[in-house]
């Protein structure tokens, strides 16, 4: 096994001195009326700026516990949009203004903020703060593509049943059983996503596997001995999935006609697993338990193979030059979590953590990574291992970039 390279960088504390909670006074402020949203000042990117960095985070009235929540979600809060550490966006939260305080329903996309919300009877999108359709059916939206001037969607029923695909909010397919592998990916200028749905034979009922492709669909070829479908993706022409195999003990990758079994512990257990796509292959990350601890793992096809110390947990990921980067959040509130930087583990600051899937990115050779105190103090960026702490009583959710 690939032992890990232990390197604490040394952290360096600096203070934003623009709050979220005080764009009226950073000048160059529009407010909508009707939205309730404030639009900070626009300042242009440096000359030598290859890319430009978003973060949001959700900004809580000065003294609230936002983390015992004792209003439950009734308290007035707001969803900031930092663009270059400057906050450009500010956005109500609350069911009056259709916007969720879930940090996975929203995301930034080309320094843009896309939200979901759903009503008893709708689901709602809104780009940075104003609605861009709805339509009459509550789902979660598992994932969210901007593809030119159309939204693509994937989403789940909230009744628990079926899933839809759709553009700006149009069905293009719908299944009132079944289920997504909660992943849209975009390659060769062609959505494609994969999906499960339950057929009865005279064996009962099974499972059968496809993916959509430039609208059309293809079934999944399997093998005989599978005792279990993990994930199915599209990614450089094949598809491939993962699943678990009768005699194997690890999970197998199965790419067009090549299979790969992934080793694992004979005294452990698989939990989950699903892939993760590289521009340049495959990697496998799971969960595995040794019936008392539960260890993150990760594969990559090319026989790379990783495990963290006992109790961490992947909170978010990100991609970047050919590697995968995670964050791991620790088991209890005094240990450290870890930030994986695609090949060495760095030791998170401590009394922090990582909250939202999203709150993690590499651009630019640099990695940055959106983590929360697990105390109430303020919300901190790391940055290739200097800290920026954020004026914000409240926490990051996304971290992004945009490429210029």
């Amino acid at each position: 096994m690939k032992q890990f390279l232990k390197k604490i960088l040394p952290g360096v504390i600096f203070c934003f001195t623009v709050a979220a909670c005080s764009l009226v006074e950073i000048g160059q402020v529009q407010k909508d009326e009707q939205n309730g949203v404030w639009n900070g000042p626009s300042i242009p990117p440096s000359a030598s700026a290859q890319s430009i960095t978003y973060v949001s985070a959700f900004d809580y009235p000065e003294g609230y516990d936002w983390r015992a929540d004792p209003e439950r979600g009734e308290v007035k809060c707001s969803l900031v949009v930092f663009r270059e550490n400057v906050p450009v966006l500010k956005v109500p939260v609350g069911y009056d203004y259709l916007v969720s305080p879930d940090p996975d329903m929203h995301r930034i996309i080309d320094g843009h903020l896309y939200t979901d919300f759903s009503t008893e009877a709708s689901t709602v999108i809104k780009r940075d703060g104003k609605q861009q359709f709805s339509y009459p059916k509550p789902e979660m939206i598992c994932d969210f593509q901007v593809s030119g001037d159309q939204i693509h969607t994937l989403g789940h029923s909230r009744s628990g049943h079926g899933f839809s695909y759709r553009i700006d909010g149009e069905i293009v397919l719908e299944r009132d059983s079944g289920y997504t592998f909660e992943r849209i990916t975009y390659e060769d200028s062609t959505i494609s996503f994969a999906f499960a749905e339950p057929i009865t034979s005279v064996a009962g009922v099974v499972e059968r596997y496809y993916v959509m492709r430039g609208g059309k669909i293809e079934q999944v070829a399997l093998r005989d001995d599978i005792q279990k479908v993990w994930d199915v993706v599209f990614h450089q022409g094949e598809i491939h999935y993962l699943a678990s195999l009768t005699g194997v003990q690890g999970p197998v990758l199965v790419s067009g006609q090549q299979m790969k079994a992934l080793s694992m512990p004979s005294s452990f257990q698989l939990i989950s697993c699903r892939i993760a796509v590289l521009s340049d292959g495959i990697c496998v990350e799971g969960i595995l338990s040794d019936r008392s601890q539960l260890y993150s793992v990760f594969w990559t096809s090319k026989g790379i193979y990783q495990l963290f110390p006992k109790g961490m947990t992947f909170s978010a990921s990100c991609l970047g030059d050919d590697r995968v980067h995670y964050a791991l959040n620790p088991a209890t509130s005094d240990a450290a979590g870890l930030i994986y930087r695609g090949g060495e583990s760095l030791d998170m600051p401590s009394g922090y953590s990582c909250m939202g899937q999203m709150a993690m990115d590499f651009s630019s050779g640099i990695l940055s990574v959106g983590l929360s105190s697990l105390s109430g103090g303020r919300p901190v960026l790391w940055v290739d291992g200097q800290i920026k702490e954020m004026d914000v009583n409240g926490y990051i959710c996304c971290v992004t970039s945009q490429m210029l």
